[in-house]
Formats: structure tokens, C-alpha cells, sequence
């Protein structure tokens, strides 16, 4: 799953590249933000508590994670998929695209300030990752809306 992540990120970035530097047609940024986007609002809760989709099923794999910790695996999921589509918004020019940004950063700042006092405290790589990606996609918005 982390190598689709990487995958995933590194495309929709080229294709966010190649649409505003070379002009094409941003195809290849499209697709990979309906899909991360929905990796993150579907399987996000999974894959932040290091559940693996064999597993998803089974009682024993849910043993090491809190009912809050499953809450805010799912919030930080929802999270970064409003990000993921409103970086999509901004890089077709639709209508919205601010908006959404607006509402997925409130989100994100708060999951961001929870995750970083969690993680002084407790240094779990849970939090680190979290705070990796929201940070990641939250500046990436903020060039897309810059530049556009």
C-alpha cells in the first residue's frame, strides 16, 4: 500500500506539472486524484492503523487500535481526500475549489495540532504519518491555489 501512496502522489504531482508548465491536458492528474481521493476516504482509516485489506475483516487485527484512534484515522482520511479533490478543483479551474480547500485545511489544522501533541508524547509513527501527509497536501494546495 505505501508504494500506491508514492505512486499515486508522484503522478498526480506530474500531472499537475504538466498541466501548468507544458499546457496538456491534465489526464493523468485527474485520474490519480479520483483515486487517491478515494483510497483516502475509503481505506484511509485502514491504512493509517496499519491494517492490511486481508485483514479488514478479522477481529484480531483491530486489537491494537482504539475505538478515538479508528475516529481520527477516519477524520484524517476524509481530510486528505477533500484535499486530494480540491487540488483537482483548482487544477481544472472549477468552481469551488477554495472552498473546499478552505473546509479540508480547518480540518486539517485541527487533525495537524491533535497528531502533533499526540505525537510528542507518545512518538508513534501513527501521528508521524499524519502529520507527513497532511503537511504535504496542505502545501500542495496552497501552490495550486497560488498558481492558479
Amino acid at each position: 500500500m505505501k508504494q500506491f501512496e508514492r505512486w499515486g502522489l508522484a503522478l498526480l504531482i506530474g500531472g499537475m506539472v504538466m498541466e501548468h508548465v507544458m499546457g496538456l491536458v491534465g489526464y493523468i492528474a485527474f485520474v490519480m486524484s479520483i483515486v487517491l481521493s478515494i483510497f483516502y476516504f475509503a481505506l484511509g482509516p485502514f491504512y493509517f492503523n496499519g491494517i492490511a485489506l486481508r485483514d479488514i475483516f478479522r477481529k484480531s487485527a483491530y486489537a491494537h487500535t482504539s475505538f478515538l484512534r479508528f475516529i481520527g484515522a477516519f477524520w484524517a482520511g476524509s481530510t486528505l481526500g477533500t484535499l486530494v479533490v480540491s487540488a483537482l478543483f483548482s487544477l481544472l479551474n472549477y468552481t469551488g475549489g477554495r472552498e473546499l480547500f478552505l473546509i479540508g485545511a480547518l480540518s486539517g489544522l485541527v487533525i495537524l495540532i491533535v497528531s502533533l501533541i499526540r505525537y510528542r508524547k507518545a512518538k508513534d509513527p501513527f501521528y508521524r504519518g499524519i502529520v507527513i501527509r497532511l503537511t504535504l497536501f496542505m502545501v500542495l494546495n496552497m501552490a495550486m491555489l497560488l498558481i492558479g
